[in-house]
């Protein structure tokens, strides 16, 4: 609340497809408690059980009393040469994850194909700000495949945003990150990015930013 240490925590949560609204009140719990400390720390693309209750104050209020995080479907730690790197799991079966630079890596040589008069300088200047990952809800059928990565890039060279969408992900038989399909658009805001894969994936996928 206000964004200040210490006041009340409000947290969104979504299940099914819905958002819902949940607070945990200094009032109640407090920053010394264990569950407002966990609640405060809790991160975008984490699967949590929630325990609480629903009261009434001129309205209904849902007030958490315990968050588990069961799993952590973004940001994966992974050690290589005392460098910290962050994977998005791609098959929950396998276990199979690319790294965030991997994907930046690949959108950058798309940029770079799509635009063959600029110089090896100015692709350098793209760089991936923003990513979201749509995981297939179960019992639901996509022909995108199981999940879709949504990326935001930004030109600095030409100052402008470009949204793209990775669908048919796979893993090759030598163990490859494979993209079936890639499309594109430029974007004026960022706001944009968030609201486009909302309103595109919400009803069969569930999605995570990072």
């Amino acid at each position: 609340k206000n964004g200040e240490p210490g006041d009340d925590i409000y947290v969104n949560l979504s299940y099914n497809g819905a958002d819902y609204n949940f607070c945990v009140e200094r009032s109640l719990t407090g920053p010394e408690t264990t569950v407002y400390t966990e609640v405060g720390n809790l991160t975008a693309g984490q699967i949590v059980d929630v325990e609480g209750y629903l009261y009434w104050y001129e309205g209904p209020y849902t007030h958490i009393t315990g968050v588990t995080v069961t799993k952590n479907l973004i940001a994966q730690p992974s050690t290589q040469n005392n460098e910290t790197l962050s994977y998005v799991i791609l098959d929950e079966q396998s276990d199979f994850k690319v790294s965030i630079e991997d994907i930046e890596s690949i959108l950058k040589s798309e940029y770079a194909a799509q635009n063959p008069d600029r110089t090896p300088e100015q692709n350098d200047d793209v760089e991936l700000e923003e990513i979201a990952v749509c995981y297939l809800k179960k019992d639901t059928v996509s022909q995108d495949g199981n999940v879709i990565l949504y990326a935001l890039m930004y030109d600095w060279n030409d100052d402008k945003h470009i949204m793209y969408e990775l669908t048919e992900l796979a893993v090759s038989n030598d163990g490859e990150f494979v993209v079936g399909g890639i499309k594109y658009w430029e974007l004026n805001l960022f706001t944009d990015f968030m609201e486009n894969v909302y309103e595109w994936r919400r009803d069969s996928y569930d999605i995570y930013f990072k």
